[in-house]
């Protein structure tokens, strides 16, 4: 496993070529805002439909937590997902 650095964000890359990992803090206003930051930060070129945005309750620390799942094509065989995690005013996605 691999592990990038850069500002507010860090890439872990595993063996497998078809995984990929990105942790990013972000002070954003609101889950949307924050997964769009991230995605920039991380990918900004991979843009993929927004399928659905399922809000989760509160847990294990976490003021606010939401899931954001895209749409992929079958020929990819692959699953595009983002977590973003709020505690107090910072999020991480």
């Amino acid at each position: 496993m691999s592990i990038k650095q850069g500002d507010h964000i860090a890439v872990l890359t595993p063996p497998e070529s078809d995984t990929h990992i990105a942790i990013v803090d972000s002070g954003a206003s609101s889950a949307a805002a924050a997964v769009d930051a991230a995605w920039a930060a991380y990918r900004p070129q991979g843009k993929h439909p927004l399928k659905l945005a399922s809000p989760r309750p509160a847990r294990n620390g976490w003021d606010e937590r939401q899931v954001f799942d895209y749409e992929t094509s079958p020929n990819e065989r692959a699953v595009v997902q983002a977590i973003a995690l709020r505690a107090g005013d910072k999020w991480t996605l």
